[in-house]
């Protein structure tokens, strides 16, 4: 791929996608192995990723993904239970509860 070099301490770098060569080298481009990040969608040097705090950041991005998520889900039960809580619904109350209990424990690994 075709990409000029913008930070050389970070490896970010602007690419060019495309079959126009010529015009990437017009622009200063040469063809680089690089790489689009799963932090920040920046593209970088592969090398510049390939490292042990890029795989950690990426891990913790996954873990505050799935933080998020089971969040959404508590919300979301929240939601049912002032519901069912209207209707006088106490098994289905307990049902919710046993839920969102399971998820904070999830939560509380994480």
């Amino acid at each position: 791929m075709y990409a000029k070099i913008i930070n050389k301490e970070t490896g970010l770098c602007e690419v060019g996608i495309g079959a126009n060569i010529d015009f990437y080298k017009s622009l200063e481009m040469s063809e680089m192995d690089v790489t689009q990040s799963e932090i920040d969608n920046h593209w970088y040097l592969k090398e510049k990723l390939d490292t042990d705090e890029y795989k950690n950041q990426l891990a913790q991005k996954a873990i505050e993904g799935q933080k998020s998520e089971i969040k959404a889900k508590l919300d979301e039960i929240d939601s049912k239970s002032t519901r069912a809580l209207r209707a006088n619904e106490t098994a289905r109350l307990q049902e919710l509860e046993n839920e969102a209990e399971s998820l904070r424990k999830q939560l509380n690994n994480l």
